[in-house]
């Protein structure tokens, strides 16, 4: 942010740019960078990620794309079966990877001490992801307590535990910051489309320009075009 702000104030011919309220799209791992920053920036006013999930254990014991990860481990560890997600490994893996898997910051996305106002965070993610496994979707959905869009999509907990339901469009300061101040944290689910759902689903990336245009200068709406 410093960096844009620097080189561009001496730049000619360049349009205006109001670099006070800053917004963010993310697309696999900038969505990734982007659920990290939106739990310790506090100058970006909306966040709108795709192909995002949490929880490492899951990939290494699911992800097969581009290869096998557990597959892979298992020989390389000379298991005589595949690992799990409560084996000592992935859990070693977990434990080193936990300062930059998102669901560690999912939590403070509705504000800290430093940034009691939170950040506002559209997430987006198809359910035939070969890179983002369901159940990380699932985990990051329910960590960071995201209300899904109510158009199908699927059902992200699967033991009935949450509380969180879908709400209808549109959607706007649906939920609450730390500090009382009104945020808007939503996700659309699509049951068929996978890691690029923003690029194939025109109705998902006219909802997440809809929430860009709206958190420019206020509290983002989610609305249909």
């Amino acid at each position: 942010i410093r960096v844009i702000r620097e080189a561009t104030v001496d730049l000619d011919d360049l349009p205006d740019l109001d670099t006070s309220r800053l917004i963010y799209g993310g697309q696999s791992q900038g969505a990734l960078v982007g659920a990290m920053a939106a739990g310790v920036e506090t100058e970006i006013a909306a966040y709108a990620l795709n192909g995002i999930g949490g929880y490492l254990s899951i990939t290494v014991v699911e992800r097969k794309d581009p290869v096998d990860i557990n597959q892979q481990l298992t020989f390389l560890l000379g298991l005589d079966k595949a690992l799990d997600r409560f084996h000592p490994v992935v859990a070693l893996a977990q434990l080193g990877s936990d300062v930059t898997d998102p669901l560690s910051y999912a939590q403070r996305w509705r504000g800290w001490t430093e940034h009691p106002g939170g950040n506002n965070i559209l997430l987006i993610n198809g359910r035939n992801d070969t890179t983002t496994p369901t159940r990380s979707v699932n985990s990051i959905t329910i960590a960071g307590d995201v209300t899904p869009v109510d158009q199908g999509g699927w059902d992200v907990d699967t033991f009935d535990l949450w509380d969180v339901e879908a709400q209808s469009l549109p959607i706007s300061g649906n939920t609450s910051a730390v500090n009382g101040d009104k945020l808007t944290i939503a996700t659309i689910l699509d049951a068929k489309e996978g890691h690029y759902t923003i690029y194939n689903n025109e109705w998902a990336r006219q909802l997440a320009v809809s929430f860009w245009t709206t958190g420019a200068t206020s509290v983002p709406e989610i609305a249909e075009p």
